[in-house]
Parts: structure tokens; C-alpha cells; sequence
């Protein structure tokens, strides 16, 4: 759970911009607001953790870190 008094927060908008293959904002948004397909049989929905912030909505590396180890946990 993303701790807004002691984790170091990143705007969606600018976290887009430092993840390799450059996906868009609305491409970060889309998985904190609908998820991803994890891979594997279970195929369970995977969510980016985020935090509403007044400058607009957050995540952490740790919540990325999580968001793709849990979409790949199914690999072979």
C-alpha cells in the first residue's frame, strides 16, 4: 500500500516518461484504472497502485515493481 507521507511519489504523467519503451499517460492511467492481464492459467487482473494526490495521481517504483512481477508470474 503506497504510503503518501513516506514513499516518494511520481505523477502518472511524469512516470510514463522514465518506463522503458516509452508507453503514453494514457497507456500508465489505463493500467491503474482497468489493469493488465497477468499471464499464466489463473489470468488474474492486475492493477498499477496509485494515491490521488492535489497535483494529480501517484504511483511508486515499489507499486510498478509489484504490478509487473504480479502480471508475470505466470511466465514459464
Amino acid at each position: 500500500m503506497i504510503d503518501p507521507f513516506h514513499d516518494d511519489l511520481i505523477l502518472l504523467r511524469d512516470f510514463a516518461k522514465r518506463l522503458p519503451g516509452d508507453p503514453s499517460y494514457q497507456t500508465v492511467w489505463s493500467w491503474a484504472k482497468h489493469g493488465r492481464r497477468a499471464l499464466g492459467d489463473e489470468g488474474e487482473l492486475v492493477f498499477l497502485e496509485t494515491v490521488k494526490m492535489p497535483a494529480g495521481r501517484s504511483t511508486t517504483i515499489e507499486a510498478y515493481r509489484t504490478f509487473i512481477e504480479k502480471l508475470t508470474t505466470g511466465m514459464p
